[in-house]
């Protein structure tokens, strides 16, 4: 198999869409403004079936593929494009700075969590690669293996908490089972 030119592969190729669906986004908000959340709705209530919300927003990489008028539509919509999309440029700069603060926080307990087994240890496992795929966009993608990913976090966190009789992880010898059979000997 011969390999064309760079430039002929990156022009057919869909994996290389994110700076063109940056630009999409920022032309995209010139021409109808910014959707001040609408997009953002759709992320928030993936989990609402089309046929009880017709009206339901398509993933911002789809909107942005039928706005330039593109047959292939299984684009991305990187984070920033989301965010210019849903607020406008100065929503992207909230969001980005908003992102990197919160990552920062996470990233500055990441060692206190490993020495202490906490579940945010299990956190910052596996979301760092799937941030990737966050990043990547687009959210409504991407938002229901984050939900997800994120309630079994919290269920691991409030497993952790709760008392060990309550997950199981009681003593042997102190559970019902090994008492009533001590006191039958």
């Amino acid at each position: 198999m011969e390999r064309q030119g760079f430039f002929t592969e990156y022009a057919g190729n869909s994996d290389y869409d994110g700076f063109w669906q940056i630009a999409n986004s920022i032309s995209y908000v010139g021409h109808y403004g910014p959707t001040w959340g609408r997009q953002l709705l759709g992320v928030v209530f993936f989990w609402v079936p089309r046929s009880i919300w017709p009206g339901k927003p398509v993933g911002t990489g789809v909107l942005l593929a039928e706005y330039r008028g593109y047959t292939f539509q299984n684009l991305s919509a990187p984070i920033w494009a989301e965010a210019v999309v849903n607020g406008g440029l100065v929503a992207a700069l909230i969001v980005l700075l908003g992102l990197g603060y919160l990552i920062r926080a996470i990233d500055r307990r990441v060692p206190e969590a490993l020495a202490s087994g906490s579940v945010l240890a299990v956190a910052a496992a596996t979301l760092p690669a799937y941030s990737i795929i966050l990043l990547r966009g687009s959210l409504l993608a991407a938002s229901g293996i984050l939900i997800v990913m994120l309630a079994s976090l919290w269920w691991l966190g409030e497993r952790k908490n709760a008392p060990p009789s309550v997950i199981g992880l009681e003593n042997p010898g102190t559970s019902d089972r090994s008492t009533r059979a001590r006191s039958a000997a």
